[in-house]
C-alpha cells in the first residue's frame, strides 16, 4: 500500500537526529505530527511555532479507508 505523504529532508539531519526523532520534529511545517497508525490513521496539529500565518484548522484526521468501494470518487 503506497502514502501519499511524504516530506523531502536533508540525509545528514536524519542521520544526526535518527529517524524516530525526525517523525515529531516540528521542522517549519504549519502541522506538527501527532501520532501515526500506518494504514490507519495519521494525526497532525497546528504547529504554533510556524514561521508564516497560524493554520486555521487546529487539528487534521486522515483516515485511510482500504476498501475501494467504500471511497469517495475524485
Amino acid at each position: 500500500m503506497g502514502h501519499g505523504v511524504g516530506w523531502i529532508v536533508p540525509k545528514k539531519y536524519i542521520e544526526k537526529i535518527g529517524t524516530d526523532a525526525s517523525r515529531t520534529t516540528g521542522w517549519s511545517r504549519p502541522y506538527r505530527l501527532v501520532s501515526h497508525q500506518p494504514g490507519i490513521e495519521v494525526i497532525l496539529e497546528q504547529n504554533l511555532d510556524y514561521w508564516r500565518k497560524t493554520p486555521q484548522v487546529k487539528r487534521l484526521v486522515m483516515k485511510s479507508v482500504p476498501e475501494a468501494t467504500t471511497r469517495l470518487p475524485c
